[in-house]
């Protein structure tokens, strides 16, 4: 079987699995897609030949201890420590403080028998970084290891079916060559060797894994939220309330005009980021060494705009179902909290957005003093003339492809422009660069978003543009066409920075409401 399509295989079962129990699909996927990921992509022949076949057997059961007590987004700072003895060629895998211990490791409290242990790398006193290890934690009768403690992280409020637990190592030993060492290594003497010098490179390669999780939840969030429109419009097309002539029969909840704005703008946003989703899969499936970071930047950025909308989506449709939607049988309140986690785990969302900014601000800043054209990230519209918006927007403007994309390129290139001039403007004054992107949050969060629904646009254009001309076409172009103005309704930025003027965003406006008709 062809590699591509045995993955497509896998994230489909994976996906499959996670519309029946959510719990059970996060179980498999720490198991195979983060601890076999690693193993896969960190380490090296060795590693394979002794732990994938198991793996995948189910021999033994994979953990991925990354996250600690005291740092969750900010993994380069963990506390836990990995010592080399060159005398007994060992390292040493200690947690030094309670905020060090291990937190939330998926499977770790009652299955897991190994882990993925990353630990800051210490040699001869030098601290290289944060390095991935393999470290047994039970035997295969279920007992935890020596120096070994485990404790569950307790109830939650949802993914019960998942053991996250607590992890604390003391003074573990394990031989040189559990070290994952595709990125680095460490010689029987104690020398350190990599052929990536640069340490937030090799920072960025280790966590490599965590591109396929984020992967997944994307294409997770969309199916999630399919589910829970399906139940709320096919509710608000049999629920009757009210009359509105004396005597008349009760109208369908779908035949007024509030609830269709409650529901289809969201099928609108889920029917775009179904494609972009499938875009993104096909990426990964299809990655090579060069396409690694986009596929990072263009994850990142849709995990955060795919599991924050999912949720918005979740309480629309639980809300849209009224008293219904309270009953466990209805599926929209559980799903409120198995699926709450996801704009959490694999990357804080807000954090995720801040990372976009600053990697786009990185090829503004590149492309500037390179003096050289934009590629890549779907920024080759900044290369072109600035668009130029119409001083009076008619309704076939607005629903045209064109004047949309023209609109989404528009802003995402203003306030690009906007934060690369506030970063260096405040740098220029003194302040370091990790602070300027803090204070800088406001613009971020703007341009996150901007190039997010941009791609989103993008991908669910080019879908349409294979089409020929019929009734689907017709009706996906409705679809877009929703998509892009509610984006455009829901965001103050084409006001604030003046891309649409009062009368056109209330045009802009007046025309969402006709799409729904």
């Amino acid at each position: 079987m062809v590699m591509g399509m045995f993955e497509l295989r896998k994230l489909a079962l994976f996906e499959v699995i996670g519309m029946y129990d959510h719990s059970l699909a996060v179980k498999l996927g720490v198991h195979f897609f983060l601890w076999g990921g690693a193993v896969k992509f960190l380490g090296t022949k060795h590693h394979h030949d002794k732990w994938l076949s198991s793996t995948e057997n189910y021999e033994i059961k994979g953990c991925f201890a990354l996250s600690e007590l005291g740092h969750g987004s900010n993994v380069r700072g963990i506390e836990t420590v990995a010592t080399y003895d060159s005398n007994t060629g060992e390292f040493i895998i200690n947690t030094p403080c309670e905020s060090g211990q291990k937190y939330w490791i998926g499977g770790a409290a009652n299955h897991a028998t190994h882990t993925i242990a990353f630990s800051q790398l210490h040699i001869n006193g030098s601290n290289q970084g944060v390095h991935a290890f393999i470290v047994q934690i039970r035997d295969s009768d279920g007992n935890i290891c020596p120096n070994i403690r485990i404790a569950d992280c307790g109830h939650k409020t949802g993914l019960n079916g998942v053991d996250n637990g607590r992890i604390w190592f003391d003074n573990v030993r394990i031989p040189r060559e559990n070290l994952l060492n595709s990125v680095a290594d460490v010689s029987p003497s104690g020398e350190y060797l990599s052929a990536i010098k640069n340490a937030d490179q090799r920072f960025a390669a280790f966590l490599a894994p965590l591109t396929r999780g984020r992967v997944t939840i994307c294409v997770s969030a969309v199916y999630i939220s399919k589910i829970s429109l399906a139940i709320a419009i096919r509710y608000a097309l049999t629920r009757q309330a009210f009359s509105i002539t004396p005597n008349g029969p009760e109208v369908l909840l779908l035949d007024y005009p509030t609830h269709q704005r409650r529901l289809l703008p969201l099928l609108a946003k889920v029917y775009a980021m179904s494609f972009a989703a499938n875009e993104l899969k096909m990426m990964y499936v299809n990655r090579t060494p060069e396409s690694n970071k986009t596929i990072h930047i263009i994850s990142s950025a849709y995990k955060a705009t795919l599991t924050w909308n999912n949720m918005h989506t979740l309480q629309e449709c639980r809300e849209a179902c009224g008293g219904q939607g309270i009953k466990s049988e209805n599926r929209v309140g559980q799903f409120m909290g198995e699926f709450d986690a996801q704009s959490t785990f694999e990357g804080d969302n807000n954090v995720l957005m801040q990372q976009i900014s600053k990697a786009l601000f990185a090829e503004y800043v590149a492309c500037q003093k390179k003096n050289k054209p934009f590629s890549g990230l779907g920024l080759e519209h900044m290369n072109k003339p600035l668009p130029i918006i119409p001083s009076q927007l008619t309704s076939s403007t607005i629903r045209s492809s064109e004047f949309q994309i023209d609109l989404f390129h528009l802003r995402e290139r203003d306030l690009l422009r906007r934060f690369a001039e506030e970063v260096l403007e405040r740098q220029s004054l003194g302040e370091s660069k990790e602070s300027t992107f803090i204070l800088s949050y406001q613009l971020a969060q703007d341009l996150g978003r901007a190039f997010s629904e941009r791609a989103i646009l993008k991908t669910f254009m080019e879908a349409e543009s294979t089409l020929p001309a019929g009734s689907l076409k017709d009706v996906l172009g409705l679809l877009r066409s929703m998509y892009a103005v509610i984006c455009v309704d829901e965001d103050a930025s084409f006001l604030r920075y003046g891309y649409l003027s009062t009368e056109n965003a209330s045009a802009v406006r007046k025309e969402s409401a006709k799409t729904l008709c």
